[in-house]
């Protein structure tokens, strides 16, 4: 019978979004390695629609809390480079300082990342992937951050409670800045 209910749970897995925006609920919903659901609420927000020729589905979300750029791009589009390293170039391209990195931990379709700014503070990166998607969440406050490293890693001290976080105050987007940078674009192009 656990054979069975594995072979359940991993049909489940892989047609359940890793990450998903309910804007009726202002939720967040994350699906953890131990396949439970990890809910984050906001409130204030704005949500800005892009538009890319190689994209199926593709906003950015800011809050004074968080702000992110999701990107589900078309089957038949891909990556030119490194998703995330574009990321990280935009951001550092937008704040005109460079990004110094002081701890990285992956599991499973999440990464976390927090870099350290000449004069701006820290900056948390939450980067999330699964097939033709793509999350860049950046913690404005330390909150989601914090929280959702806890619940994969029980032992993970944060260690950045009283120092300043870097608040973006402007939104950054790769789908915006595609037709100039050449991002991602057809497999055929």
């Amino acid at each position: 019978m656990n054979f069975f209910k594995k072979i359940l749970n991993s049909l489940n897995q892989m047609s359940s979004p890793v990450f998903s925006f309910d804007a009726n609920k202002s939720e967040l919903s994350f699906i953890l390695p131990n396949d439970e659901k990890f809910d984050f609420t906001l409130e204030n927000y704005d949500v800005k629609t892009r538009h890319d020729p190689y994209v199926i589905e593709a906003y950015t979300f800011n809050s004074k809390d968080l702000f992110f750029e999701y990107i589900h791009l078309d089957v038949n589009s891909s990556w030119n480079g490194l998703a995330r390293g574009y990321f990280e170039e935009l951001l550092r391209d937008s704040i005109k300082e460079d990004l110094e990195l002081q701890e990285r931990f992956e599991f499973k379709h999440y990464e976390f990342s927090t870099y350290k700014t000449a004069t701006k503070g820290f900056v948390h990166l939450i980067y999330i992937w699964e097939v033709n998607k793509e999350v860049f969440m950046i913690d404005k406050k330390g909150i989601l951050y914090n929280e959702f490293i806890k619940l994969l890693k029980s032992d993970y001290e944060y260690k950045y409670s009283g120092r300043e976080i870097f608040d973006l105050y402007h939104e950054i987007s790769l789908v915006k800045h595609n037709s100039l940078n050449h991002y991602f674009n057809g497999s055929s192009d």
